[in-house]
């Protein structure tokens, strides 16, 4: 796996399942990375400053990337350090689709916690979870 700079148009290029790319494509101010897997993207995401000290995540990410976890999991929680000292945060926000457990698994592992619930708040009215991590 290698992480380079997103390019604008590097997550239409991910391999996603349906609804998990809503309100992802075209993301390109803040920081943002891809990871790559030989000549594949398998993931692409990145912060989006909101204020001083508190940002926004992003994150698309393949059914490929499932076979490179733990890895993964290391990038991108290096990716996400190095990206809130960059911009001095102490806060990151993100929503989760509710009825995607394993996403909110994942958001755990990563130090997110669900502060809230968002009813009917994705496109197609699924429920999202708010999920802060403050360090």
């Amino acid at each position: 796996m290698v992480v380079k700079p997103y390019k604008l148009g590097d997550s239409a290029l991910v391999s996603t399942r349906e609804r998990d790319d809503w309100g992802v494509a075209g993301q390109a101010d803040g920081m943002a990375y891809t990871i790559w897997d030989g000549d594949k993207p398998i993931a692409c995401g990145g912060v989006l400053p909101n204020y001083e000290g508190v940002g926004s995540v992003w994150c698309i990410v393949s059914d490929d990337a499932r076979h490179h976890g733990l890895e993964l999991t290391k990038k991108v929680k290096f990716l996400m350090k190095d990206t809130m000292d960059f911009y001095g945060m102490h806060r990151l926000n993100a929503l989760v689709l509710s009825d995607k457990k394993e996403y909110v698994r994942w958001a755990n592992i990563m130090g997110f916690t669900v502060e809230a619930t968002l009813d009917s708040a994705a496109p197609d009215k699924t429920d999202l979870y708010l999920m802060g991590k403050v360090i």
